[in-house]
C-alpha cells in the first residue's frame, strides 16, 4: 500500500512538471533540425533518424540505450548517459530501472519521449540515479567502441549504393524495415523510408544476386 501511494504521488508530481515544462518551454519535441542532424547519419544500414523517429520499441532496436547510442554518434558535443531513473523503478523494478540519454549542454535529450528537456528539470522529474556520464574521448578509449564510432562517422550514402561497402548490410534491415513502415500506414515513414531507398537506388534483387555472385567466388 505504501508502494502504492508513493508510486501514485510521484507520478502524479511527474506528470505535473512535465506538462509545465512543456508549458513554459523548458521541454520541447525534437524537431525538424534534429531529424535533419540525425538523417545524415547512418547507423545499421538506415539513418538515424529513422530509428529514433520510427523504430524505436519495435524490436529492431534496443529502445534506449542503443538510440541514445545513435544520437551521441551523431552530435559532436553530447555526453552519453546511463542511470536508473525513478518512475521505471516504480513500474518495473530496480533491476529494470536503467535508462540512457545524451546531454549537450544544458539539454537532455530523450530519445524515449523525443523531448528535449532542460537539464535540471530532467533530473527533478525522474531523480535518476547511479548516474554515469561518458564523453567521447572517454567512450573511444576502447578500441571496439572506437571502431564502430569511426565507422559510423565515416559512413556516407556511397556505401550503400552500388558497389558500396555496406550495401549488402541492407539486406539484413531493409526488409523489416519496409514490413513495419507500410503495415504502420504512416505516410511520413513511408515517404523517408523510400526517399533513402531511392538515394541509394536500392534494388534489392540485384544486392542479392551479388550478394550470390560473391559467395561462390569466395
Amino acid at each position: 500500500m505504501i508502494n502504492t501511494i508513493k508510486k501514485n504521488l510521484f507520478m502524479n508530481r511527474l506528470l505535473l512538471l512535465l506538462n509545465q515544462g512543456l508549458k513554459d518551454g523548458r521541454i520541447t519535441k525534437f524537431d525538424d533540425e534534429i531529424y535533419d542532424k540525425l538523417s545524415h547519419m547512418y547507423v545499421s544500414s538506415l539513418p538515424a533518424s529513422i530509428y529514433i523517429k520510427y523504430l524505436f520499441g519495435t524490436g529492431i532496436i534496443g529502445k534506449c540505450y542503443d538510440s541514445s547510442l545513435y544520437m551521441f554518434f551523431c552530435f559532436d558535443d553530447a555526453v552519453l548517459v546511463r542511470g536508473d531513473n525513478k518512475d521505471l523503478e516504480f513500474n518495473y523494478g530496480k533491476d529494470q530501472a536503467g535508462h540512457g540519454w545524451i546531454e549537450i549542454g544544458d539539454y537532455v535529450y530523450d530519445a524515449s519521449t523525443k523531448l528535449k528537456v532542460q537539464k535540471d528539470l530532467y533530473y527533478e522529474m525522474y531523480k535518476p540515479t547511479n548516474v554515469v556520464k561518458i564523453t567521447k574521448e572517454e567512450y573511444c578509449s576502447d578500441p571496439d567502441c572506437k571502431e564502430l564510432y569511426e565507422s559510423v562517422r565515416s559512413t556516407t550514402l556511397d556505401d550503400y549504393r552500388n558497389s558500396g561497402l555496406k550495401r549488402f548490410e541492407l539486406l539484413m534491415i531493409i526488409p523489416y524495415a519496409k514490413e513495419i513502415a507500410y503495415s504502420s500506414n504512416n505516410e511520413e515513414f513511408i515517404n523517408d523510408l523510400n526517399q533513402f531507398l531511392n538515394d541509394i537506388n536500392y534494388n534489392e534483387e540485384e544486392i542479392s544476386k551479388d550478394l550470390q555472385d560473391a559467395v561462390l567466388k569466395f
